[in-house]
């Protein structure tokens, strides 16, 4: 939403430049794109593959951005 975006840059601007960010749940990539334009890094989760590739044509410009298929039920947390 729009108010989620302007809540978002007003938030960030200054101040997540140099960190990471991970994304659970990254749907189409609309979030991803707002993320990556405030922290050095996004980490995007999604379970379903296609919406991680709708994510990656829809950030295509961006270079920042991490994308893995992970199910936050059913892998592994563990490092």
């Amino acid at each position: 939403s729009k108010a989620l975006r302007r809540d978002l840059r007003e938030q960030l601007t200054d101040f997540a430049e140099n960190f990471t960010v991970l994304e659970v749940g990254s749907y189409f990539g609309y979030t991803t794109r707002l993320l990556s334009e405030h922290f050095s890094r996004v980490i995007a989760l999604d379970a379903v593959p296609q919406l991680l590739q709708a994510n990656r044509e829809y950030n295509l410009d961006r270079t920042n951005i991490l994308y893995l298929r992970f199910h936050t039920l059913d892998d592994d947390w563990g490092i």
